[in-house]
């Protein structure tokens, strides 16, 4: 729940904004895990089925699914679908999650789709670049990127990168979350 759906989650709520109410089912479909190393079979007891829908402070509806545990998986994917057009940004790695880089961005804008009805990749300005080109992608890339805003905002006196604060409000959220699955009641929050 902390860290595949919290990262998705604090991703989610940091492009398009706060939640105002939220439901969730939370569920542990798989019972049993193997240990890579023994290959002992153990209970599991751990949710690895995350569902949540809500609405954001702005009006907008969301809809998550986390899953975990199954043998084969499809990446990551994170889909906005807006009055104007679509933005996908995704990874099909079998072990992709949306703080490990290397996402593909595709979009499309809804004036040209009568044109076309399939997404295109877009290309990343260099403006959001801020790491030398030697940088490897993935993990490396994103740690030094990281590091970078965090140099500019103590040598600034800025705050670009997530706090202490960010962490407190993002463990409220899954409280609430854990909340709303738990009584099956939809929470204002």
């Amino acid at each position: 729940m902390t860290i595949n759906a919290g990262h998705a989650i604090d991703a989610l709520c940091y492009t398009v904004g706060d939640f105002k109410e939220i439901s969730a089912t939370i569920a542990n479909q798989i019972k049993q895990a193997k240990v890579q190393e023994t290959g002992e079979i153990i209970e599991k007891t751990t949710v690895d089925q995350i569902l949540i829908n809500g609405t954001l402070k702005s009006g907008a509806t969301v809809s998550i699914h986390v899953q975990g545990g199954v043998p084969y998986r499809t990446g990551v994917s994170l889909e906005f679908f807006g009055t104007e057009g679509v933005i996908v940004l995704s990874n099909e790695s079998t072990h992709a999650q949306l703080q490990w880089g290397d996402l593909k961005v595709e979009g499309m804008h809804l004036a040209n789709r009568e044109n076309s009805s399939s997404l295109a990749e877009l290309t990343i300005p260099d403006h959001y670049r801020w790491v030398p080109d030697t940088i490897p992608g993935g993990p490396v890339f994103n740690v030094a990127q990281a590091l970078e805003k965090f140099k500019k905002d103590i040598m600034e006196g800025t705050r670009r990168i997530p706090s202490f604060d960010d962490a407190v409000k993002l463990h409220i959220l899954l409280d609430h979350i854990q909340k709303a699955a738990d009584t099956g009641e939809r929470l204002l929050l």
